[in-house]
Formats: structure tokens, sequence, C-alpha cells
């Protein structure tokens, strides 16, 4: 399938991919997306899956690209 977008998160991490390619990734850091930190001091991953959902459609509306959705990825 060409030309969608699918996001994929968990406590640490959320991930964008276009076309099968990741093309943003953001961390769990409260203080800066592109920052990691525990998960304990996390932002937690319900509010992970928000910023997922929320950042993959609007890649989906931006691209003019159908959204696939989001799936929980594996934790480490």
């Amino acid at each position: 399938m060409k030309n969608y977008v699918l996001g994929r998160y968990n406590a640490h991490e959320y991930e964008i991919e276009v076309d099968g390619e990741i093309v943003y990734r953001a961390g769990n850091s409260p203080l800066d997306s592109q920052g990691y930190v525990s998960k304990q001091d996390g932002i937690g991953i319900a509010e992970m899956k928000e910023y997922c959902i929320h950042t993959t459609k609007q890649e989906a509306r931006e691209r003019g690209i159908r959204y696939l959705g989001v799936e929980k990825l594996e934790e480490d």
C-alpha cells in the first residue's frame, strides 16, 4: 500500500512512518520532545499514545494521504 501514514508508540517513544519510512521520532521527556527519560520520569504511555495519534493524523492531513492509525510498539 502506498501513500499512507502509520504511528507506533510505547512508554519511551513514538514514531511516524510514511510509506514504510520513519519520518519522525519523539521521546517521552516532559521537557523536550526529542529527549528520552526513564519510564518513571516520562509523560506516560497514555499521553504518548495521544501525541502519536495527533501527530500521525496531522502528518496525513499535511501530505494529503491515508491515515492508517497507530499501534503499540513492543517494550525493550
